[in-house]
């Protein structure tokens, strides 16, 4: 499978049916397809990757794996939203003469 949005989920359910998941980074995966992106090119893309020797796959996490990702993904999210703000209340309040440094 491509690893994208969702595929960890349905790799662990896949694994516990018996079945063995290799996931696919999407970088990896754009690189084989071929013409407009439909379902048919996707699946031969990614089967194209997976014979592909060079090409790593994606482990599949534990969802307390996902849990400390997400975490770490909201933090660095919060960082950015709040130095966001920041700047842009320099920018206002540069407007009105008071620069800061």
């Amino acid at each position: 499978m491509e690893a994208c949005g969702g595929s960890q989920h349905w790799a662990r359910h896949l694994e516990q049916m018996g079945h063995q998941v290799k996931l696919m980074p999407g970088q990896a995966v754009k690189a084989f397809v071929s013409g407009n992106k439909i379902d048919v090119a996707d699946a031969r893309a990614i089967w194209t990757a997976v014979q592909q020797s060079g090409v790593r796959s994606v482990t599949v996490k534990t969802e307390s794996q996902q849990a400390v990702l997400a975490l770490h993904l909201m933090r660095q999210q919060l960082i950015r939203f709040r130095t966001m703000q920041i700047i842009g209340l320099r920018g206002l309040l540069t407007e009105y003469g008071e620069v800061m440094a």
